[in-house]
């Protein structure tokens, strides 16, 4: 929960940030890339969260990794989490960050999970429907689980639409029993 709360503090400052001095697109690419590094890289992780080595010299190396690749918006923020020492945050400050900028762009990913691959027709269908009610841009993310029958479960910034056959079932026996 505190990890959440710091990483999300951390994600809404940098969008700011990198919104006012117009570094949006460079920092969300910046951020992507230094979460993949984390995630696939085990020396770059142990470098980035050993106290081991200086804050100093993790900076001077960061700078040198990074030169041609980075903002200045990035290496300020970067900097700033590694005197704090709040590196190990990094991937989860990522994902905020990625929230904040669909938002931003209103762009929003939209999981349905169903008892079987939804068609294309489908999935368009779906998508014309959600974006009408949310003024949004949609991106489908289909799921499937042969355990809900049929009928779809939506998922839309952790809100859950359960209309699947599943759950219907489920309602209807409480009814029965008189739960």
């Amino acid at each position: 929960m505190i990890a959440n709360t710091i990483s999300r503090r951390y994600a809404e400052a940098v969008f700011r940030a990198s919104v006012s001095l117009n570094y949006l697109e460079a920092v969300n690419n910046d951020l992507a890339e230094l979460s993949d590094k984390m995630k696939t890289s085990r020396e770059f992780r142990y470098f980035m969260l050993t106290p081991r080595i200086k804050k100093n010299r993790k900076k001077e190396l960061i700078t040198k990794l990074f030169i041609d690749k980075f903002s200045e918006v990035t290496f300020r923020f970067l900097f700033m989490l590694i005197d704090k020492r709040r590196q190990e945050y990094i991937k989860n400050i990522n994902e905020y960050f990625k929230i904040l900028y669909a938002r931003h762009h209103q762009r929003m990913d939209v999981t349905a999970v169903s008892s079987t691959v939804l068609t294309d027709n489908e999935k368009n269908t779906l998508k014309q429907n959600i974006e009408k009610a949310t003024g949004k841009i949609i991106s489908i993310i289909n799921k499937i689980d042969s355990s809900i029958i049929g009928g779809l479960i939506i998922e839309i910034e952790n809100k859950i639409y359960d209309n699947s056959i599943k759950n219907q079932l489920e309602s209807l026996k409480k009814e029965m029993v008189g739960v």
